[in-house]
């Protein structure tokens, strides 16, 4: 369920070992200052500096002409957006969780499909991520699950994969693993 604002300040990584990244909310010019006045080393990644990587493009080239030519506030423009995307995020997130476990089937691999398909599009998509990472420990790409959600409309066999059969019988939308 994550994406593009998925870094966070605090992650656990197992039951009592967390990742802390108290610099996180700096930019880098504050970063670069307080290491000077720290005097802390600067390791930098060779990489930062290749120009055939799209990020390292935007950063040293289209970054700095929309901030010249077009845009003061671009980037604390784009600091607020993903602000917001982190937030619209945890809201997803924890509506989909709600929802993944009012629907989930108490024995089986299967979700309610009624209370499935009356949700939102967006919501049907990560339940049925969080559905099939939950019960098989695999990750389903966006094109096939709007695949799945399209066919399960026809409630009968919706998606074959070489490893999957998705179904639905009785009103559950079933996984089943070949």
């Amino acid at each position: 369920m994550e994406s593009l604002t998925n870094l966070s300040m605090k992650s656990q990584i197992v039951e009592q070992t967390f990742i802390l990244r108290p610099l996180l909310v700096l930019d880098r010019p504050i970063i670069y200052w307080f290491c000077k006045k720290f005097f802390l080393p600067i390791w930098s990644d060779s990489t930062n500096y290749n120009y055939n990587i799209q990020r390292n493009r935007i950063r040293e080239e289209l970054m700095p002409y929309i901030k010249q030519y077009l845009h003061r506030n671009i980037e604390d423009n784009i600091k607020s957006l993903l602000i917001n995307y982190h937030y619209q995020n945890e809201y997803i997130k924890q509506n989909v969780m709600k929802l993944y476990l009012k629907s989930k089937h108490n024995v089986r691999a299967a979700i309610n499909y009624n209370k499935f398909n009356n949700q939102n599009f967006i919501l049907q998509i990560k339940i049925i991520q969080l559905f099939c990472f939950h019960n098989f420990q695999f990750y389903l790409e966006n094109e096939k699950i709007i695949k799945i959600i399209e066919q399960s409309k026809k409630k009968s066999e919706i998606s074959h994969d070489k490893n999957f059969i998705f179904f639905i019988k009785k009103n559950w939308l079933y996984l089943k693993i070949r």
